[in-house]
């Protein structure tokens, strides 16, 4: 391995005792020993108490967010050691946001956006109404509305015992 290559996490006296260790990458050709590597000092980084944004990690070293979702794709290690980060990342914003003097609802808002946590349950729909509820009577709509409620609540029953079977397994 050359000089280059074994490049490693260095103390600073920065505020996150980390130096970046690259600058102005936009153009380079990156192989595949450079790029794991810097899936390893990503992984240091985040194990340092005052890192806790990946995002950070990438500006403080000068590389797009959309390079490192390209790295992920095309290198299976520098993908498992950004997995590792993640995980490392929403642990931190976990704990922070349950640690008193921390503001939890950043944590929150982060995790949300981050991690893809969510306040409630999020429910798709597909399909098409068929009739035009214009053209119905009142009496037609009332029948109408009845079998539209009975079947949702048929789906909604089927969906929550689905969902027991499957937590029960």
């Amino acid at each position: 391995m050359g000089k280059e290559q074994s490049r490693s996490l260095q103390k600073s006296p920065t505020m996150s005792g980390y130096t970046p260790v690259y600058y102005n990458q936009f153009n380079k050709k990156w192989t595949d020993d450079e790029i794991m590597l810097v899936g390893d000092e990503l992984v240091a980084w985040m194990k340092l108490p005052a890192n806790y944004y990946i995002t950070r990690f990438c500006t403080q070293n000068m590389i797009c967010r959309q390079r490192i979702a390209e790295w992920a794709a095309k290198n299976e290690y520098f993908s498992q050691c950004l997995d590792i980060a993640k995980g490392i990342q929403e642990s931190k914003l976990v704990d922070m946001g349950i640690t008193n003097g921390k503001n939890c609802g950043m944590a929150i808002f982060v995790l949300k956006n981050v991690a893809g946590m969510r306040d409630r349950q999020e429910i798709e729909h597909s399909g098409s109404i068929e009739e035009r509820v214009r053209n119905m009577s009142t009496e037609e709509r009332k029948v109408r509305e009845k079998q539209l409620i009975a079947k949702l609540k048929a789906k909604v029953k089927n969906d929550a015992s689905k969902a027991n079977s499957e937590s029960e397994n």
